[in-house]
């Protein structure tokens, strides 16, 4: 008797391969969850992915500031494990849709949370970047500033973005303490006698107390401190600064205060009798402290307040078996006279449409800059286009 072979359409419904990898946006992602916790404490990211951070960036500054969250997210076909995660906004500037990093201008380092080996063979699945660019649009312009050169590549997943090298560089230098020879071996001598001398003379005027503060009060005060210290400053400037913003100020005192605990908000003051007169808030993680805001009583402007507390941040950060001192972006003089050393920074674009290509024209001439900021972006505070 002849057998026919079973090859009906009904027989094969039910065997279809699931893909490799899902993309897909979660604007109401969790980032106090365990599952990002976990990808976070397995991930190559920096402290500013850091769930604290971008918890609070997304559910305090993102509202106020017109910013719809595009968490895009990348799982495992088959598992629906979390991969890795990618948090961005899409922001409304005039006529043009803008999809930039979670960053309002507060974050230093940017790039997606996964670890490198994970990423190298996320990129390099076929409909990775198509998949990607899907979850994207719509949109006018892509970018993304202030990636590491030593971070992860995003380019594979943005078709045919460019990449250009930023002005501004980061700065950081290794901790290989023990700190008395860290810092023979990292600052001038001519600058350690100094140094040595102004503490001193500061020490014959009154009680100079360092600390790393914990209770929520104190930290409270000593950023009110901060704030005033750095209002005195910045009268003098044209540009305002960014802790006039009560939001802001209140999302760092939210840092600050929810991951004091746990070390990763770090609140440092120098007190003269009893009273804040300088003043370092930064975040750390995986070793590395990161110098986010700094300030000082400018009474004190001739007792080189600021190197003072720098001194005793780093003794600390070595005590706490840190590796690395980070000064973030800017090439101030100053950094490298505590031996810090540049890291290039990235900025990637991507053109989704003849506006975005006609507004990357523009942001890439100096003499227009200004224009293109009146006519299409508007008052927008924490996120500068250029």
């Amino acid at each position: 008797m002849l057998i026919e072979p079973v090859t009906t359409v009904e027989a094969f419904a039910d065997v279809v391969e699931p893909p490799a990898l899902q993309v897909a946006v979660e604007p109401r992602f969790d980032f106090l969850g365990a599952e990002y916790g976990r990808l976070f404490e397995s991930s190559d990211a920096t402290a500013f992915q850091h769930p604290l951070w971008l918890d609070g960036l997304y559910r305090n500054l993102a509202p106020p500031l017109g910013a719809e969250p595009l968490v895009i997210t990348l799982r495992d076909g088959a598992t629906g494990r979390l991969a890795a995660v990618v948090p961005l906004v899409r922001r409304k500037r005039g006529l043009l849709r803008m999809v930039e990093f979670a960053d309002f201008g507060l974050t230093d380092y940017a790039g997606p949370v996964c670890g490198r080996d994970e990423w190298n063979r996320l990129v390099r699945e076929p409909t990775a970047s198509r998949a990607m660019l899907r979850a994207l649009r719509p949109f006018d312009l892509l970018r993304i500033a202030k990636l590491r050169e030593d971070g992860l590549d995003l380019r594979p997943l943005l078709g045919s973005a460019s990449q250009s090298v930023m002005p501004a560089a980061a700065h950081d230098v290794a901790l290989d303490g023990p700190f008395p020879q860290w810092r023979a071996d990292r600052m001038p001598a001519s600058l350690r006698k100094e140094l040595d001398q102004k503490r001193r003379r500061l020490g014959r005027k009154g009680e100079v107390l360092f600390a790393c503060l914990l209770d929520p009060a104190s930290i409270d005060t000593a950023l009110t401190s901060l704030r005033d210290f750095r209002r005195a400053r910045f009268e003098s400037r044209a540009e305002a600064d960014v802790l006039a913003d009560a939001t802001i100020f209140d999302f760092y005192r939210r840092v600050a205060v929810n991951g004091a605990d746990s070390g990763f908000a770090r609140t440092y003051t120098l007190a003269f009798d009893g009273r804040p007169v300088a003043v370092v808030f930064g975040i750390a993680h995986a070793g590395r402290f990161m110098v986010l805001l700094s300030a000082f009583d400018n009474t004190f402007r001739k007792s080189s307040l600021g190197y003072l507390l720098f001194e005793d941040i780093v003794a600390d950060c070595i005590a706490r078996g840190d590796t690395v001192f980070d000064l973030t972006i800017g090439n101030e003089g100053y950094k490298q006279d505590l031996g810090a050393r540049p890291t290039r920074l990235f900025e990637i674009r991507a053109r989704g449409s003849v506006i975005g290509l006609a507004a990357d024209l523009c942001l890439r001439q100096d003499w227009v800059k200004k224009l293109v900021k009146r006519t299409l972006a508007g008052p927008a505070p924490g996120l500068p286009l250029s």
